[in-house]
């Protein structure tokens, strides 16, 4: 015969499924300076919800803060939802002020001489071009340019924040004169002189002033009775000299 089954024998089976979420992690792109683009991400779930100083708020995955101000420097707190879980993770980002780059004033030179440049509002300095100056890592260079030259600096702070700045050093040139070829003639004839000038803003004139059509052109014509010799001044009307030939 079969044993009898008691009521105590007999039982129900309770599967219990329970949930799990991995642990969320999340960063940004810190330390950051002012004025640049807060990137905040984090790992995958099925919805976010980011809150964080100076009232922000986000529902996306990785939100993006542009333009930041020292009001964005804090703990960003991020709820990340998985199934039925939801999990948080922080990330603190830190915020530090540009430096205020100042490269002095444009200056004008002649031709030859130099000027110190003065730049203030960091730390360090680094000046781009190098050409015509005595330093590129300092504050005050000394510049000698031949040309006319726009100087950009830029100015770091302890942070590594930067600015720039422009400087223009005008370079005027210096006066350049030339007669020209020596003449020839018969006498009684006359002659075309082939002068040329250089440089900026300039004139010029001829000496003696004997025999000319004038003495205040490049090409006078000359018609003298003698052998003569006539020289050629260009003066700078901005006082950075004169040249005779």
């Amino acid at each position: 015969s079969f044993p009898t089954r008691r009521s105590s024998d007999l039982s129900n089976v309770l599967t219990l499924a329970v949930n799990t979420a991995s642990t969320p992690t999340a960063s940004a792109n810190t330390p950051l300076c002012t004025g640049n683009t807060l990137n905040l991400t984090v790992t995958s779930g099925d919805s976010y919800s980011w809150t964080g100083p100076n009232g922000f708020t986000s529902k996306l995955q990785n939100p993006s803060i542009t333009n930041i101000t020292a009001a964005a420097a804090g703990t960003y707190t991020v709820a990340v939802k998985t199934g039925n879980c939801t999990s948080t993770a922080t990330t603190t980002v830190s915020v530090y002020a540009q430096p205020v780059a100042n490269a002095g004033s444009d200056v004008t030179i002649c031709e030859g001489d130099n000027t110190q440049l003065d730049a203030s509002g960091g730390l360090t300095y680094s000046w781009s071009p190098a050409t015509g100056l005595s330093a590129t890592d300092i504050a005050d260079p000394i510049a000698s340019p031949t040309d006319t030259t726009t100087y950009t600096v830029t100015v770091s702070n302890s942070n590594a924040c930067t600015s720039t700045a422009k400087v223009t050093v005008n370079v005027l040139k210096k006066p350049v004169a030339n007669a020209g070829a020596d003449k020839y003639m018969t006498q009684g004839q006359s002659v075309t002189l082939n002068g040329s000038a250089k440089g900026t803003d300039v004139s010029y004139y001829w000496t003696p002033n004997e025999y000319l059509s004038s003495n205040t052109i490049l090409n006078p014509v000359a018609s003298p009775v003698e052998d003569i010799t006539y020289t050629l001044h260009v003066v700078s009307n901005i006082g950075c000299g004169i040249e005779a030939t």
